[in-house]
């Protein structure tokens, strides 16, 4: 266990910092992949507001609202990094921002969480979901087919340069 990590690529240090802060605020694409699991979305800076920005993703034909520790301006092109734990599933919309509908495409329970894959618009994304009661009720998980709502609070959506 250590209580500083340095994540290098090719010879040169790209992030150093606690765990928590490699996690959870990677400051580029290799950091944020090389540790953990993450969905990755490609978009366009529309604006910027107080460490915030809103980035219009083509492929969702969505606008999403995420943190920036980046100076962007609008029409930058970036990558928005979500961990699958940071999303949640509903079946109504959740939040009126970062908000989308999804259809659950494959559903694995794994004991302490269920791993889902889920698809909006052809694009694919990884959600796990933290299994709260102990039932054998299949209705209490989201299954193979199901339509729902993919909410995403603007914390847990980290905008990073596009590399």
């Amino acid at each position: 266990m250590s209580d500083r990590i340095a994540v290098m690529s090719h010879g040169k240090v790209l992030q150093v910092g606690a765990p928590v802060e490699i996690y959870e605020r990677p400051n580029c694409k290799f950091v944020a992949d090389f540790i953990g699991d993450t969905n990755f979305l490609e978009g366009q800076i529309l604006g910027t507001d107080a460490g915030k920005a809103t980035v219009f993703i083509p492929t969702l034909a969505a606008e999403i609202i995420g943190m920036s520790q980046s100076e962007f301006v609008a029409g930058d092109k970036v990558i928005i990094s979500i961990r699958p734990e940071k999303m949640r599933l509903s079946e109504a919309p959740g939040f009126h921002q970062n908000c989308f509908e999804v259809k659950v495409t494959n559903s694995a329970y794994i004991g302490s969480d269920t791993r889902l894959e889920v698809e909006a618009r052809g694009v694919k994304l990884k959600v796990w979901e933290q299994n709260h009661i102990s039932t054998l009720d299949p209705r209490a998980y989201h299954m193979g087919d199901q339509s729902v709502w993919v909410s995403i609070m603007p914390e847990n959506a980290l905008i990073l340069p596009l590399e």
